[in-house]
């Protein structure tokens, strides 16, 4: 009998919220579609709703915005958080980030950036400086979303490493703010900062082509962590600086590890300075190298170097049957 009138209750709250989010798509829809402008009198259907009133109403509601939003740009997209502020749905969202839940503060950061609402900037510093690695990757995205001044101040504060998906979320949403000059991110490229914060500057240095950073990155070829010695060497490739080829030469002498060696030589052949040595560099490397992988690699960036006519077009099935031959 207890389970059946569980049962009965569920089904009764489930039908009644999906009625309920149908009068909000409709009322959505009326409103998006056939008044490009409103103020609170015309939202008074969804106040007749209970949406200010009662959480559950507001929650559904609220779902139903954001189903909106997904799929919303332009003024389409900024009616959305005008409805969401006019209806003052922000206020319960800004005093849970004082929550003493994690999961309510994570609720909030998400919500309050998807609608783009202005918060205190010391709120959003502390949370930056949070210890839970979600809050403070939701706030430093807020941060870069919303704000206009002192957006990359997380950089040098921040003591936790960028996980991936950190790393491109804050790239992304960096070069997403075509209204802001950029600062120089050669700034970050240190070994004061962690490994991630400097990989991400010397990203955002190469997309911007703030080719004076390839100097902050030199002194850092030393480092023991060979993936870390990657990400560099592509970045040197990227921004094609005149001090750079005769380093990356340099290095690949010492080099040990096999995929840094083929960066330096990709990189090598992107690199319009000193092509001379570039070129007499590469052709001595071909000869003395006897690795496959390398040796394509190697013809790839003479070509690069090279003019298509200086070259002669190789047959790379046909070079590696030589080579395994000759290796046995």
């Amino acid at each position: 009998m207890l389970v059946a009138l569980y049962n009965l209750s569920s089904s009764f709250y489930k039908k009644s919220n999906e009625e309920l989010e149908a009068q909000f798509i409709k009322i959505l829809r009326e409103l998006l579609l056939n008044q490009p402008a409103f103020e609170l009198a015309d939202l008074k259907p969804l106040i007749d709703l209970g949406v200010q009133r009662k959480r559950r109403i507001r929650e559904i509601f609220i779902e139903s915005l954001t189903q909106y939003s997904c799929f919303l740009d332009g003024d389409a997209a900024e009616n959305i958080t005008k409805i969401y502020r006019l209806l003052g749905l922000e206020k319960y969202k800004i005093k849970e980030l004082s929550s003493i839940y994690d999961s309510n503060i994570i609720h909030a950061l998400d919500e309050l950036t998807r609608f783009k609402v202005p918060i205190k900037r010391e709120v959003m510093v502390r949370l930056q400086k949070s210890r839970n690695s979600m809050i403070q990757e939701l706030a430093n995205s807020y941060t870069l979303t919303i704000y206009r001044d002192n957006i990359y101040d997380f950089f040098t504060f921040n003591e936790d490493a960028f996980t991936k998906w950190m790393n491109l979320t804050y790239f992304q949403l960096i070069i997403n703010r075509t209204d802001l000059k950029k600062p120089h991110f050669q700034q970050w490229i240190s070994p004061h900062y962690k490994p991630t914060v400097v990989k991400l500057a010397m990203d955002l240095a190469s997309y911007y082509y703030q080719h004076n950073a390839a100097e902050k990155i030199h002194p850092l070829l030393t480092t023991p962590d060979a993936a870390f010695r990657f990400e560099m060497i592509n970045n040197l490739g990227k921004l094609n600086y005149p001090a750079s080829p005769p380093i990356l030469m340099e290095l690949y002498d010492r080099e040990e590890d096999m995929r840094c060696k083929r960066e330096i030589i990709k990189s090598l052949g992107y690199m319009t300075y000193q092509t001379v040595q570039v070129r007499d560099f590469l052709e001595k490397t071909l000869e003395n190298e006897s690795g496959i992988n390398l040796r394509k690699a190697i013809i790839i960036a003479l070509k690069r170097a090279k003019s298509e006519s200086t070259i002669p077009s190789v047959n790379f099935p046909a070079l590696e049957k030589q080579l395994q031959k000759h290796n046995q």
